[in-house]
């Protein structure tokens, strides 16, 4: 264990001994933002790891949402604009249209019973691919993709260490505060086993473009990313637990 990750764990120690720690943030994001100015990192978008080559995931620990990898734009000629002017729509009584889906490999989307999307490990062109086909399996999209280069440097690079710490909410004398309770630390196995997740269902990408609808930016699409996620049972095969 490298001097970083050592520093790193005695880092939580020291917040977890405290019993709570005021917020920071309002919102989900609080939790995070609040833990890593803790620990002095100052807020970023940066493609690097967040402290010291360590990758910091904070969840609430009655969360049973699965893990955020990344986000990574897609890098065909077709990307985010043009799946929103194609393929968004109203759902369920919203004023405005969106395409917010989990897409798997193997589990197939249908949207508006006209179309079935999914995505393929397709390890001839090296890239996965968003295919899209009609209710018939006519394939009308499958050129609407993401390099296997730009994913493993992606991969290799925010999460070659990554550190998961769950907390949880309290209201002290009218104030919201948290109380970190557990660290869990993880080195990354290999690129493969995030394409084999892929395959099996395990990993996914969480779409989520829409409509605004503050009065400012009202009718114009938001692009809130393409997010590859794990499911959490699946964690300690794409990782290998060290702490």
């Amino acid at each position: 264990m490298d001097n970083n990750i050592k520093e790193f764990i005695e880092k939580f120690k020291s917040i977890k001994r405290q019993e709570f720690n005021s917020s920071l943030r309002n919102g989900y994001t609080g939790l995070g933002f609040t833990y890593e100015t803790l620990i002095g990192k100052k807020e970023d978008n940066s493609y690097n790891p967040d402290y010291k080559g360590i990758e910091i995931k904070t969840k609430f620990g009655y969360s049973k949402s699965n893990l955020t990898l990344f986000t990574l734009a897609l890098e065909s000629e077709k990307g985010m604009k043009y799946i929103y002017n194609t393929y968004a729509y109203k759902k369920y009584g919203a004023i405005c249209k969106n395409f917010r889906h989990d897409i798997y490999s193997k589990k197939y989307c249908f949207i508006l019973n006209k179309y079935v999307v999914n995505i393929k490990v397709d390890r001839e062109k090296e890239r996965i691919e968003l295919v899209i086909t009609d209710i018939f399996g006519e394939i009308l999209e499958k050129n609407i993709y993401w390099k296997f280069e730009t994913l493993k440097y992606r991969l290799e690079t925010k999460l070659a260490t990554l550190a998961v710490i769950k907390g949880y909410p309290y209201i002290r004398d009218g104030e919201r505060k948290f109380k970190y309770t557990t660290l869990s630390i993880y080195k990354l196995i290999s690129f493969e086993n995030f394409l084999k997740l892929v395959e099996e269902n395990k990993i996914y990408v969480s779409f989520n473009i829409g409509t605004h609808l503050s009065e400012k930016r009202y009718g114009q699409m938001y692009d809130r990313g393409a997010a590859f996620k794990i499911k959490n049972d699946c964690i300690e095969e794409l990782f290998n637990k060290i702490y």
